[in-house]
């Protein structure tokens, strides 16, 4: 009987475990230490919560948006699905709507992800969701994030982003091997997904925290980046100012948000950031081979341990849906 007993004992304790309750106050999350994780790039999934897929379900307009925050990602948003249409490529684990940070200008040598490693492949996850709710029509997780390229590696850039050929870490001639020492980073990363703000349904809040255990000179805090299907390729910065389109092209303002469509206009994807414009804070855009991205990025300095938080907005809709939705809001927000 001691031994059923002792058995009922653990699994009310792995019960209690497994309900998580995440929230975005700075005092709720402090410094974890650093976690033992060793490399294992084989094809089996690296789950490593049984806390499942999140989805997020809301009417909107005339359809039903349902947006997934995916386990084999760790928590990151796997799949948009709105009026038919899948709006997020998942080739890989760098992909996603997700998050990702880098220090010291090393851009992918220091560079924790939240969906996971490049070693992943989009089969896997080697960071650690280490909780995860979905509340009305909000979506919180809690994770810990893996470093995006190999431990101890000599660096590779991808061909697109090679400059004269030669290989190193981001902006730093000097470096040539990545930073980190392990697979899993010690920087947390807590973020809230709600479907409508200021009354506009298509509209989806998006805040994040980043939980930095250890000092830097430089950080480049990817708050927010969507990779979007290739028939995504038109892009079409919005003048707030203006209220009207305009083109995105070579050498045109960071400080704008984009929008990025299929040629008909009937698909559409756009981010705003209420902390928009500031120095160092921009918008970014990329008609990649594969792969249409744009992202949200606040570049920071003198970074000391704690908690960095930042806001950013996604809009979905036709492409005159985000736009009207775009101008409206920094009226509706009030800024």
């Amino acid at each position: 009987m001691k031994v059923f007993r002792i058995i009922a004992v653990l699994a009310v304790l792995i019960s209690s475990a497994c309900v998580n309750q995440p929230a975005m106050q700075q005092s709720s999350l402090q410094p974890r230490k650093s976690v033992a994780h060793h490399a294992n790039y084989d094809a089996s999934p690296v789950y490593s919560s049984g806390i499942g897929d999140l989805v997020l379900r809301k009417q909107v307009f005339d359809s039903e948006l349902v947006i997934t925050g995916e386990q084999r990602f760790a928590g990151s948003i796997g799949s948009i699905r709105f009026r038919g249409k899948e709006y997020i490529d998942v080739a890989d684990n760098g992909r996603q709507l997700q998050s990702a940070v880098s220090y010291d200008d090393l851009g992918e040598c220091d560079n924790p992800t939240e969906a996971g490693t490049r070693e992943d492949r989009g089969r896997k996850t080697s960071s650690v969701l280490k909780s995860g709710v979905v509340r009305g029509s909000t979506l919180t997780t809690v994770t810990q994030m893996a470093y995006w390229a190999p431990p101890n590696t000599r660096y590779s850039k991808p061909k697109a982003t090679r400059t004269q050929g030669k290989d190193y870490c981001g902006a730093r001639p000097d470096a040539l091997y990545t930073r980190n020492k392990t697979v899993l980073s010690r920087d947390v990363l807590t973020k809230q997904v709600t479907i409508g703000v200021a009354g506009m349904p298509n509209v989806i809040d998006y805040k994040v925290q980043f939980q930095v255990p250890e000092a830097h000179k430089t950080a480049a805090f990817e708050a927010l980046s969507a990779h979007l299907p290739r028939e995504f390729s038109r892009v079409d910065l919005v003048d707030l100012a203006r209220g009207r389109l305009m083109p995105a092209v070579e050498g045109a303002p960071r400080d704008k948000p984009v929008i990025m469509s299929t040629p008909n206009g009937q698909h559409a994807l756009g981010v705003y950031s209420p902390m928009l414009p500031k120095p160092g804070y921009t918008y970014g855009w990329f008609l990649l081979p594969e792969v249409s991205k744009w992202n949200c990025t606040f570049r920071e300095r003198d970074i000391r341990p704690g908690n960095y938080n930042y806001e950013a907005m996604v809009v979905i809709g036709t492409r005159d849906e985000v736009f009207d939705a775009i101008v409206a809001l920094p009226g509706r927000l009030g800024r």
